[in-house]
């Protein structure tokens, strides 16, 4: 769905360009039930945080509106509840983070768990930010054009 609207952005030639990083994030979405870390010999299996999955679900939702939002960049039509949307998506990402952070550093899991666990973290929120400034650069076009 990102791969399709980012593909979309660059078709409509408005100068919006995602990020190579936010690809990458949503490449990892498919397999992020479990992360898999390869130590030795010995294959470890870490179990994901529920708040993982909220944020996951959050970065779904937002790639979903703007993958449908890249539909309507023709006409410039009904764009507002697009934005209005993300923004509130991404908001209640950065909520999520939070908890999140505060989970992961709560003493429930050991110092490596922790670091790895929170770069995966990291990269959502990133991703969840780079949604939102897609959403604010399509604003921009449409108050320009209207």
């Amino acid at each position: 769905v990102l791969l399709c609207a980012v593909h979309q952005l660059r078709d409509r030639r408005t100068g919006l360009r995602a990020p190579a990083r936010l690809l990458k994030v949503f490449l990892r979405l498919r397999r992020c039930q479990q992360i898999k870390v390869q130590r030795a010999q010995h294959e470890v299996r870490v179990d994901l945080p529920l708040l993982m999955g909220d944020q996951i679900t959050l970065l779904r939702w937002s790639s979903a509106e703007t993958a449908e939002a890249m539909t309507r960049l023709r006409t410039m039509r009904d764009l507002e509840p697009y934005w209005i949307e993300v923004n509130r998506l991404e908001n209640e990402a950065d909520r999520v983070y939070r908890k999140l952070l505060t989970k992961l550093f709560s003493g429930d899991y050991d110092a490596l768990e922790t670091l790895k666990l929170r770069q995966v973290a990291d990269l959502f929120e990133e991703a969840a930010d780079a949604l939102e400034h897609v959403a604010h650069a399509i604003e921009t076009i449409a108050v320009k054009e209207s």
